[in-house]
């Protein structure tokens, strides 16, 4: 966790089973892992005004098996 004046960022492992279609995917029942970070912007009365999450959505459909439907 790193923090500077009004930004908190975390970095983490986000983990998981692809068992439900989504968005078109067909479910695949294979696990994924993936790293991830986290950024907060908090405003003077110390409450989240703004969050980011980064990962690598190309990591997650490779480890899965997975593509994005193509368009029509």
């Amino acid at each position: 966790m790193l923090s500077d004046s009004n930004h908190v960022a975390i970095a983490g492992d986000w983990s998981g089973t692809f068992k439900k279609d989504l968005m078109g995917m067909k479910a695949t029942n294979k696990q994924f892992k993936v790293k991830d970070v986290d950024i907060y912007t908090f405003n003077s009365d110390g409450k989240i005004t703004e969050h980011r999450s980064i990962q690598s959505l190309n990591t997650i459909l490779g480890q899965l098996g997975a593509s994005m439907p193509k368009k029509h």
